[in-house]
């Protein structure tokens, strides 16, 4: 009895390993249209975007609800941000797992596709969207 239920165990293991292996699907990545669009009309939002567009830097407004506005421009690794009439402020690309983020000890710029909110230390983030 031992010896069938053992035998039946290895025509078990035989036959599964015989299956055709189905091929894995492959890593793609889906556009986002309206990003796609934004990108095509304005300028890229990311870095990679900007990197893989050939510009040595690409320029974004941002529109924060009629209360003000603000010009990114988008290099590698920095974002310069035109804070006033005057100044201009460098801020360094940090990790994320979606989106940008970019900052320095005084303000921080984060964002996806076209929102994005700007943080001035010690002020609630202002809310923005990239003009078209």
């Amino acid at each position: 009895m031992r010896v069938l239920v053992i035998a039946m165990m290895l025509l078990t293991i035989m036959v599964g390993g015989c299956k055709k292996k189905e091929a894995e699907p492959q890593n793609t990545v889906k556009k986002d249209p309206v990003v796609t669009q934004i990108n095509t009309i304005t300028a890229p939002l990311t870095p990679e975007a900007a990197q893989s567009s050939n510009r040595v830097f690409v320029e974004t407004v941002f529109n924060c609800g009629g209360k003000s506005k603000f010009t990114v421009r988008f290099k590698p690794n920095v974002a310069e941000i035109d804070v006033g009439w005057t100044k201009t402020v460098n801020l360094q690309q940090q990790i994320t797992a979606s989106g940008f983020w970019y900052k320095n000890a005084q303000y921080d710029l984060r964002g996806k596709g076209r929102q994005a909110a700007l943080t001035v230390q010690g002020h609630k983030p202002l809310i923005c969207t990239a003009e078209k």
